[in-house]
Order: C-alpha cells, then structure tokens, then sequence
C-alpha cells in the first residue's frame, strides 16, 4: 500500500480513523500557562546570587551600631527621620554612622570584586 502527501497528512491529524476528532474542540478552551520568560541567563543568575552572599557575609562583619543603620536606610529604605527616631540618635549621627558603615562594607568587599576585575583584564 502507498502513501500519498495527503493521506499522510490526514493520519496525522486523525490517526484513529473513525474515533472524534480530538481537535474538533473550540479554540477558545485552551489558556496557555504561564511560562517563565528566558531573558535570565544562568550564568547571570548564579552571579547575582553569589554577590548578594558576599554582601550579605560583609554586612555580618561590620559592627552593630553601623548594621542596623545600614539595614535600615539602604534595605528598609526608611528615610533618616525614620531611622534617628527608634534608634533615638540625632540625624547627624544616622548620616555619619551610615557613611561609615557604607565605607567599611566597600573595603569589606574589594578583595573580592578587584580580583575578579583583575581575572576579567580591568
């Protein structure tokens, strides 16, 4: 028995001649998943997540009177009003301590992010 185009096209969309059409139902049934979009890539991924470690293991070396400053203004995102108040320190105090704080985590972290840029040739 020989196959033509046609009859090969129709075995494969109704493979069990005779049985209904599975593709017979309305389109307007099928809703889609939602799918993930693959604009990360993995490796970026990974990269993200092992620079959020260091930041994370850098901020646990600084002090607590810097931390919690630190914490609060650059993570909490509260203003420094909102920051003195619980703290019950005065604003110049907030700004100071935050700057310092900011300073030590950025000498905390260099090792790690000037031999990369040394790796990468920069």
């Amino acid at each position: 028995m020989a196959f033509y185009p046609s009859e090969l096209v129709e075995n494969f969309l109704n493979p069990f001649p005779g049985a209904p059409d599975a593709g017979a139902e309305p389109e307007e049934d099928f809703r889609p998943r939602q799918v993930r979009a693959w604009t990360e890539n993995p490796e970026q991924l990974y990269s993200a997540a092992e620079r959020r470690g260091l930041v994370e293991r850098g901020m646990l070396t600084l002090p607590a009177k810097y931390r919690v400053v630190l914490v609060l203004r650059d993570l909490e995102q509260l203003s420094t009003e909102e920051t003195a108040a619980p703290l019950g320190l005065a604003i110049p105090a907030i700004k100071s301590r935050l700057c310092r704080a900011r300073l030590m985590l950025r000498e905390a972290l260099a090792p790690h992010f000037a031999a990369r840029a040394e790796r990468i040739g920069l």
